[in-house]
């Protein structure tokens, strides 16, 4: 007799099983057939949604320039135009994304934010949680030239999770005046970021906090925003993914996935997401 399909309920995306290695952080298990022999296996969890604005899975294609559009997974989906120029769909170890050739490599996503669901939901906010997962090989060298992750992005304010050379992450808000930097937390290899602005923290050296698979990092230096500031978005500022509007600061590497939050997820949510996109990062 075969083996029936468990059924899971799922956010937006199939359920993954990944190897037991004996562990569980909640100790579910399901049965997994491999090699016709049925082994235990863990169940990753499901993407946390709390305060989620937009979901980018990137996953469109396993190759080349097509299709036009990164398609968004969250409710009132906002597919965002990509314009390829050097930059072209892989799938590196069975995840998909955008890669980049070069540091200075044409080819970027970009949306004018205009009055859509980021702009009326961001621009207010005074938490924010930008999720990436990102290989990044090299980036921008010296200050002013870091190349652009993710973010939101046009004028004053900037609010853009950046790469410094091949090993410094940054964060501005807005550029040149807020922000934080995390020396040598790039290692070069594919992984799961997530920047966290709460300006609602007493504690004014908590209000910028960058998680790198599930774990946080600590910062090299830090200017952080007033208490209780908003990210304050001007109408024609741009979301911006992989490199600048003007074409000149992009990352060399590969951009698998990316998510924006209305909310700072808690180290417990950041922890959850992470394990499920370190393993699969598409939909």
């Amino acid at each position: 007799m075969g083996f029936g399909l468990l059924a899971l309920a799922a956010c937006s995306y199939r359920p993954q099983v990944a190897p037991d290695d004996g562990s569980s952080s909640d100790g579910s298990r399901d049965a997994a057939v491999t090699d016709g022999a049925v082994t235990d296996a863990v169940i990753l969890p499901i993407l946390v949604d709390r305060g989620l604005v937009a979901r980018y899975f990137m996953d469109e294609a396993a190759s080349g320039q097509t299709p036009e559009t990164l398609m968004d997974s969250a409710s009132s989906p906002l597919a965002l135009p990509i314009t390829y120029d050097q930059a072209a769909y892989v799938e590196t170890n069975g995840n998909r994304g955008l890669n980049f050739p070069s540091s200075v490599s044409t080819g970027k996503v970009e949306l004018d934010l205009g009055s859509t669901k980021l702009f009326n939901q961001l621009s207010p906010a005074t938490t924010v949680t930008i999720e990436v997962v990102a290989q990044i090989t090299a980036g921008g060298s010296g200050s002013g030239n870091e190349s652009q992750i993710a973010g939101l992005r046009g004028g004053n304010p900037d609010f853009m999770l950046t790469a410094a050379g091949s090993n410094d992450l940054r964060f501005f808000r807005p550029f040149g005046s807020q922000g934080a930097t995390w020396a040598n937390a790039n290692s070069q290899q594919r992984m799961v970021l997530h920047l966290v602005f709460d300006s609602t923290l007493a504690n004014a050296d908590q209000r910028i906090e960058l998680y790198k698979n599930g774990d946080a990092l600590t910062k090299t230096a830090s200017s952080p925003p007033n208490l209780n500031q908003n990210v304050g978005l001007a109408g024609n500022d741009k979301l911006m993914i992989g490199n600048s509007p003007n074409n000149n600061r992009s990352i060399q590497g590969t951009i698998f996935y990316v998510a924006y939050y209305n909310a700072a997820l808690d180290a417990g949510e950041i922890s959850n997401n992470a394990q499920r996109l370190l393993v699969d990062d598409d939909l």
